[in-house]
């Protein structure tokens, strides 16, 4: 081989090896910034999928360098789009009054003090201060009921219409599929939006809710519901184990004064705030025995879960992938210790929502 040759054979091999192959970037997807929303980490608040999904606030985008920016041309091609404001709702702030000032769906869905409203990026805030609030002016019993308030909550609550549907929320299924409820089914009752028909099936659009319904479209309860027998437990019940409330605590402490921590269900919360079962729950606890909760795709409303498989009712009403279910614990999986009796979600179903999953484009 002539020296040339072998010269120009040494120049191609070496190109070769230093060729860069073309870089991959995000494909623009608001799905890319579904998580919470970002806060400053030293000068930079991160974003998107390295960085537990997390968004902007509104008025600025997600670059590929996952920085939250604004600006025409740093937002050409980012990661995601202008964040724009979310609808104003009750329904973002429909759980118990926050304690630490943040509120909305990135926060347990917690509502704000009487007078102040919720902004875009989850803050209490003076109402006159907030142009877009991610929840309304949090009001008073008085400016919602008035100073008479049962007449008024009395033609609220259609409670003749309900009566067919006052136990926990179904747990049983027709041939067909569809969920059991009113009056020939323990009085079950439906999911959130659906009406129980004639025929004791839950559903939605005309077939289910009509003149001839048994219960109308049913309400969003609000809280996680328990199973006490086939019946909703009763409200003494209820109120005792509200100091039980939180999440279950790796140190198997409980109740008030322990940051409100549950039990296992079973257990019972000890007069000296522990996780204990039996003579000790007949003595004065803190909390009775806990219930098992009501498996309900409600209980996992929230976004797909972002980080740790965590979902539930306490770990922002994250949902889980399809197939998995939300254990008492609120981990998704798929094994036995995650699907049963106990599980705070059914088995994750298609419910008209594509599934994440990057999308990727050559640079």
């Amino acid at each position: 081989m002539s020296f040339l040759l072998r010269c120009l054979l040494a120049v191609l091999i070496a190109s070769l090896a230093t060729a860069v192959l073309p870089a991959l970037k995000y494909e623009t997807d608001s799905d890319n910034c579904r998580g919470a929303v970002a806060e400053v980490v030293l000068t930079f608040r991160r974003c998107g999928p390295e960085f537990a999904f997390q968004r902007c606030h509104v008025g600025e985008c997600c670059g590929q360098d996952s920085v939250c920016r604004s600006g025409a041309q740093y937002c050409k091609d980012a990661i995601c789009p202008l964040q724009i404001a979310r609808t104003t709702s009750e329904e973002n702030c429909r759980e118990k009054t926050t304690t630490n000032g943040r509120c909305g769906p990135d926060f347990e869905f917690t509502k704000c003090p009487v007078g102040l409203c919720c902004t875009q990026n989850g803050h209490c805030q003076n109402c006159h201060t907030v142009d877009y609030p991610l929840c309304p002016k949090q009001k008073d019993f008085v400016d919602r009921f008035g100073k008479n308030p049962m007449k008024v909550i009395k033609g609220l609550l259609p409670l003749e219409p309900m009566e067919n549907c006052k136990g926990v929320l179904s747990t049983r299924r027709s041939l067909e599929g569809f969920q059991l409820c009113g009056k020939k089914h323990n009085f079950l009752r439906c999911p959130y939006n659906q009406c129980c028909n004639k025929d004791g099936l839950c559903g939605t659009g005309k077939h289910f809710c009509n003149k001839e319904q048994q219960c109308p479209e049913q309400p969003y309860t609000g809280t996680t519901e328990y199973l006490s027998g086939n019946l909703v437990p009763d409200r003494g019940l209820l109120d005792q184990l509200y100091n039980c409330r939180g999440d279950l605590r790796a140190d198997r402490r409980c109740g008030a004064k322990f940051g409100f921590g549950r039990c296992k269900v079973g257990e019972c919360c000890s007069k000296h705030g522990r996780c204990e079962t039996g003579d000790v729950c007949n003595d004065s606890p803190t909390c009775p025995i806990q219930l098992k909760p009501v498996a309900s795709a409600t209980n996992c409303l929230g976004i797909p879960s972002t980080h740790e498989n965590r979902c539930g009712p306490y770990n922002n009403f994250m949902k889980c992938k399809m197939g998995e279910c939300c254990s008492y614990e609120g981990i998704c999986g798929t094994s036995a210790s995650h699907c049963n009796d106990e599980s705070f979600c059914p088995k994750q179903e298609n419910y008209g929502h594509n599934f994440y999953s990057p999308k990727w484009v050559p640079n």
